[in-house]
């Protein structure tokens, strides 16, 4: 007679104790790599069916940060310009290209239609002023490239727009936060921050390269600038904040650090990249309380920060020291990521010559990890 070692070995898959959906969800929480996921999902119904849960899909997303999958441009000529190998989230970069609607298809004239931010798998874009009207945003979509669902916002009335006056030759600005209620559809302000300046001053507020997104706050920068604007999104105030002085003349970029604090990353001479951080809410220390946590040393090229940090990242552009100019022949310009949390760089993509617009981080989770960001 066969052992009964034998008979469990013979048994029918059918026969074999299965794993409750709770114990199942606790093992894939476990997996940090998505891919390996994927293959779970794709291996049999039962992994199918609690991979692809909601319950499952939200723990997952609150322990693990989606991939950056790509960037997206300003122009909306072909905007989206997925990871290459041999980064690790090509294949995944590669399967949202062919899934999502990251051509704003959508749309009936969208080479009309600008990228102004991308985070949290939604992406906003804007008709140009010189295509309507003299408003700054007539129109304004947030849309779900993965999910192809899209919502569009009523232009901001006019009464709310920000102004300027003048008084004894002095111009004041004043620069307006407004909020979108998703509910009742409509615009209201909510505090407002008065400067003195010029226009080039204004121009550099609203300039998109110069916006930053980091705890919870917007954060505007300028080269050669001794300060930043600061609005804090959970009290919605408006503050000024000293950068360090190593930052003055240089390239730099806002970002999330460690526990918390708010990080400035700052270019040198393209040979080094500082990172600082400090406490936020600011303690009233100023310069005091920024402290450099590293220094990172860069190859031979010419480096340039390609848009503010988002999603745990900040994307830097590499291009050649010395292009060819007899023939005629420029290289391609490297585009890195950051990793703020590892303080790792890693080569993204790359883009022909003469692309200078800023870039936005596209981050998602890929089919069929990814939960609709909108509601129809």
């Amino acid at each position: 007679m066969p052992s009964s070692t034998a008979r469990r070995i013979a048994a029918s898959p059918a026969a074999q104790p299965s794993l409750p959906d709770e114990l199942l969800e606790d093992i894939f929480l476990r997996l940090d790599d998505g891919e390996d996921l994927v293959r779970a999902y794709a291996s049999c119904f039962t992994f199918r069916r609690v991979v692809s849960g909601r319950r499952f899909l939200r723990r997952y997303h609150s322990l693990h940060p989606p991939p950056v999958l790509g960037f997206l441009a300003v122009a909306s000529d072909g905007p989206f310009h997925p990871a290459e190998p041999p980064h690790r989230s090509a294949p995944a970069a590669a399967a949202v290209a062919r899934a999502a609607d990251v051509a704003l298809a959508f749309l009936s004239d969208p080479g009309r239609w600008s990228v102004r931010d991308a985070r949290d798998g939604r992406v906003l874009i804007s008709r140009e002023a010189a295509a309507v009207s003299g408003d700054a945003f007539e129109e304004l979509i947030v849309y779900d490239p993965l999910h192809r669902r899209h919502i569009q916002i009523c232009p901001i009335p006019g009464d709310l727009d920000s102004s300027a006056s003048s008084a004894n030759g002095i111009i004041f600005y004043e620069i307006r936060t407004l909020v979108f209620n998703s509910v009742t559809r409509k615009w209201r302000a909510v505090t407002s921050f008065a400067i003195i300046g010029t226009t080039a001053t204004f121009r550099w507020l609203s300039c998109q390269g110069r916006r930053h997104y980091s705890c919870s706050c917007f954060c505007w920068t300028g080269y050669g600038r001794k300060e930043m604007l600061v609005l804090d999104t959970r009290e919605m105030k408006f503050s000024v904040a000293d950068l360090p002085r190593e930052s003055y003349n240089q390239m730099h970029s806002v970002v999330d650090a460690e526990e918390g604090r708010l990080g400035l990353l700052i270019l040198v001479g393209s040979r080094k990249l500082l990172i600082y951080s400090k406490t936020w809410p600011d303690n009233g220390d100023g310069l005091k309380d920024w402290q450099c946590d590293n220094v990172i040393p860069l190859f031979d090229r010419n480096w340039f920060f390609s848009s503010g940090g988002a999603e745990g990242y900040a994307v830097l552009k590499a291009v050649a020291l010395y292009q060819n100019q007899i023939v005629g022949k420029k290289s391609d310009t490297q585009y890195f990521i950051v990793e703020i949390k590892t303080l790792m760089i890693k080569r993204l993509c790359s883009m022909k010559p003469g692309t200078d617009a800023p870039h936005y981080l596209y981050a998602s989770f890929p089919p069929p990890l990814s939960l609709p960001s909108l509601r129809n």
